[in-house]
């Protein structure tokens, strides 16, 4: 009687004690999603408030054309712009015919122009007329990408004479020559004649620095035009093109026909 009693007992213990770790388990499952659930929602309103500070850069940009390059990089430095860390006092907004010290046709020195940074930089209107400004990416997002040499590398294995584009901006931010802007570029087919091409580094993962320093070289040229060129995505012109992969028109503030506003 005695044994039926304990060995009853003993049964109802063995079940109850299972009961306890599958809810255990059970909960442990919960936490476990809430975790991920939290982890998911963290890195998705990180991805909005990056995209909400390029928005809000791009519109803010225009403003900081204006300010001397010593408040401008005084400003990257505290903070005014989300996620600048380049070096911007190279950047001017001087107008055409100043004196040039990166852009093609003057005062290359000893050291060869392709792969030089521009700073700071500064544009003379080329000889050659000019009426579009081309937007391109590296269509890569590896480090050992992010350079003028490996770009030069990868269009002369395609036959060409060098680099196509006429200006390279980094992931830093930093302005590099590419191929000599008096030169035309090769970088948009049946669309090279009567342009300049800018190349950003990257395919997906482009950086405010970049936005920010396109927005100024940008300026810089359009101001050296009279505002009488237009800006362009490489995938206007060549059917099946994505490039530049970003959302230049808001990065850059242009109307429908390409025009940026001027200061």
């Amino acid at each position: 009687m005695w044994l039926k009693i304990i060995s009853f007992i003993g049964l109802v213990l063995e079940v109850f004690y299972q009961l306890l770790q599958s809810v255990s388990e059970a909960k442990q499952r919960d936490e476990g999603k809430l975790e991920q659930n939290a982890a998911n929602e963290k890195t998705i309103e990180g991805e909005v408030d990056e995209a909400n500070n390029i928005r809000s850069s791009a519109g803010q940009l225009d403003n900081d054309l204006l300010l001397k390059p010593e408040q401008r990089q005084q400003k990257c430095d505290t903070g005014g712009v989300p996620g600048v860390s380049a070096d911007l006092r190279g950047i001017t907004t001087g107008s055409a015919g100043a004196q040039q010290t990166g852009s093609g046709g003057a005062d290359k020195g000893a050291q060869p122009y392709m792969g030089r940074q521009l700073s700071p930089f500064t544009f003379d209107i080329p000889k050659r007329k000019v009426d579009k400004v081309f937007i391109h990416c590296s269509a890569s997002d590896r480090p050992e990408d992010d350079n003028v040499a490996t770009i030069n590398a990868w269009h002369i294995a395609r036959g060409w004479e060098e680099i196509g584009y006429n200006y390279y901006i980094d992931k830093q931010g930093r302005v590099w020559a590419g191929r000599d802007v008096e030169k035309i570029p090769a970088a948009q087919h049946g669309y090279n004649t009567g342009s300049i091409a800018v190349c950003c580094g990257g395919l997906s993962a482009f950086t405010v620095a970049e936005f920010y320093s396109l927005k100024a070289m940008c300026g810089v040229i359009n101001k050296a035009y009279g505002g009488k060129v237009s800006f362009h995505g490489h995938c206007e012109v060549n059917a099946g093109k994505t490039c530049p992969n970003f959302d230049y028109r808001s990065v850059l503030g242009l109307d429908a026909a390409g025009n940026l506003a001027q200061k």
